[in-house]
């Protein structure tokens, strides 16, 4: 339940972190002047570097500097509208809520990554794998035929097996394994985005290549 839990909250976060960078993305529509483009492209920087280089770093429980630097640069562009226009302003209020709801999905994914198993609880499930089994050996009939034996103890370590690697998947939802959460939420933000752009009539600033590294100036 534990490791359930872990895996659930993770990919909870990973989408709320997907949804407030739709929704930053739209409020800097109503921003003033070049800031539009500015904004919009790097949500879009930000976005796809955390698709291409902070879930892989997420697997060795780490953040992306590429990521992190589009942060640093999204609060640039917040500021810069905020003193023109004043921090009551509609579209700067949004930003900054936008961005809390941003921040709070991206920490909380990143601290299920950092997140580890304590080893007492690995070596409890690994006794109680081995009582388990060997319950099952102790107390086999003789009486009944090898195959039967056979298949009563393959199952049962089979289930032990199986139960403890489902385990290690759900409390390391991003080792890049079978069953792994994907950085699927933040690909569709990305199509999202263009979709919002398109629709706007704006061209978003390329700032970054298509994984999310600065292009050089």
């Amino acid at each position: 339940f534990l490791s359930f839990g872990t895996y659930d909250a993770a990919s909870n976060q990973a989408d709320v972190e997907a949804a407030a960078v739709v929704d930053q993305f739209q409020t800097a529509s109503d921003f003033r002047g070049p800031l539009v483009e500015r904004a919009e492209g790097q949500l879009i920087c930000y976005a796809r570097s955390v698709v291409s280089q902070e879930w892989l770093s997420m697997r060795d429980g780490e953040r992306s500097p590429v990521t992190e630097g589009w942060v640093v640069a999204l609060d640039k562009t917040g500021a810069l509208e905020q003193a023109a226009v004043g921090a009551n302003a509609q579209q700067v209020v949004s930003w900054w809520d936008a961005t809390a709801d941003r921040e709070v999905g991206r920490r909380g994914r990143m601290l299920v990554a950092q997140g580890e198993i304590p080893i007492l609880l690995w070596a409890l499930l690994v006794i109680g794998a081995a009582l388990v089994v060997g319950y099952v050996l102790l107390y086999a009939d003789p009486d009944e035929g090898l195959i039967a034996q056979i298949m009563m103890i393959g199952g049962t370590t089979v289930l032990v097996v199986a139960s403890l690697l489902a385990v290690q998947v759900l409390a390391h939802p991003f080792e890049g394994q079978n069953g792994s959460i994907d950085p699927s939420g933040m690909e569709y933000s990305l199509t999202e985005m263009a979709a919002f752009a398109k629709s706007d009539g704006w061209q978003p600033d390329v700032l970054c290549n298509a994984a999310g590294v600065p292009l050089p100036k």
